[in-house]
């Protein structure tokens, strides 16, 4: 296999068929995007002490008064209470909504990219993206999602379950306030760290076995079970082939990550450049008649606009560009992988087939033999 042919060619695709762009965006968009991620943060708690308690009951008192009727204190609150569980609800029916929409659109997206670029491969013709979106509307969308939920789902329940028991031994150990218990707690803590290395490298295998079982789905229409063990086959026959274009990928990420600090660099700079000017001036006079903290936020909120648009869009249409060529080029890998094992020469690319199909018609449209030419 060539894989810098393969690269090559998928930066060609990539870059001249402008309807996998807008179709890689919406897949960008819904949260699909190789440069998409997620980050989750967490708070602490801390009880009051003896004193404060005291405080806060006195205080309590004096508000509501000595032995006041809870059903009066309800009475009270009740608004309050009845509208904060209304914006809680709606936030959480809002942020379902949102996601089942993203899931859906992902999944599309994807299965659209893949039979858009096997469908130039084959005829040479490319599809719009009204059309390309009708060929991801299909059963194989569905299907992809069953091979990321047989794959990933119980590589995500293992982890959680090996950390929640980690972490429920380390609060034992500390609740002791023992010498060894500490000392147990600690190493436990640590012990998280190979666990979460362990869930890292777990995923990086099942990379390219994901990536294979979804064309297998989507180009030969097998059912998802049958997708997993077909790509996880063809990379068996296929390990050295295959590893090498999973390391040539994940290498062009470093780079293409590295390649993007001096570039986000320049473009918050020139963010604060274009919109510090206009913050400046209305947080000034905001500042100047009402007070310095209406000032300094209505200054951000002008800012902020400017930031999105210089800052936000170019790395939108990176990401775009680099979530097209991911694609694209495991696309492409897939249709080598099956020329490999099927026994056919390694160079005899999609082009290549394509000129000699065109040269027997137009030879057989002459009158002449194609053998012979």
């Amino acid at each position: 296999m060539d894989h810098l042919r393969i690269l090559k060619r998928a930066w060609q695709i990539t870059w001249k068929y402008r309807a996998l762009w807008l179709v890689g965006l919406l897949l960008v968009l819904a949260g699909g995007g190789v440069m998409s991620g997620s980050g989750s943060g967490g708070g602490s708690s801390a009880s009051s002490s003896g004193g404060n308690s005291e405080r806060w009951r006195g205080e309590w008192g004096k508000q509501w008064g000595p032995g006041m009727d809870p059903a009066e204190v309800w009475q009270k609150i009740a608004p309050i209470v009845i509208v904060i569980a209304i914006i809680v609800l709606a936030l959480i029916a809002l942020g379902i909504l949102i996601g089942v929409i993203s899931v859906f659109v992902r999944y599309v997206t994807r299965t659209s990219l893949i039979q858009m670029v096997q469908h130039f491969e084959e005829t040479g013709e490319e599809t719009g993206v009204g059309p390309g979106l009708r060929l991801g509307w299909s059963r194989s969308a569905f299907r992809l999602f069953l091979i990321n939920l047989i794959l990933k789902l119980p590589v995500a329940l293992v982890m959680v379950l090996l950390i929640s028991t980690l972490v429920g031994v380390a609060i034992l150990g500390f609740i002791t306030e023992s010498g060894p218990g500490i000392a147990m707690g600690v190493l436990v803590i640590l012990l998280i760290i190979p666990v979460i290395m362990l869930g890292i490298a777990i995923s990086v295998v099942l990379g390219p076995i994901i990536e294979v079982a979804h064309r297998a789905c989507v180009i030969e229409g097998l059912g998802a079970w049958e997708a997993i063990v077909e790509g996880f086959g063809l990379i068996r026959r296929n390990l050295g082939a295959t590893a090498l274009q999973w390391l040539l990928l994940i290498g062009l990420g470093i780079a293409w990550t590295i390649a993007l600090i001096p570039v986000n660099l320049i473009l918050v700079i020139l963010g604060f450049i274009v919109g510090g000017l206009p913050a400046l001036l209305v947080g000034g006079a905001a500042a100047a008649v009402l007070s310095w903290p209406w000032g300094l936020a209505l200054g951000i909120l002008i800012l902020i606009p400017f930031m999105l648009l210089v800052v936000g869009l170019p790395n939108l249409a990176l990401s775009t560009l680099a979530t097209v060529f991911y694609s694209t080029t495991w696309t492409l890998t897939y249709r080598e992988l099956r020329v490999l094992d099927v026994g056919a020469p390694e160079d005899e690319t999609p082009e290549v087939e394509g000129e000699r199909l065109a040269d027997s018609v137009d030879a057989e449209a002459e009158g002449v033999d194609p053998s012979e030419s």
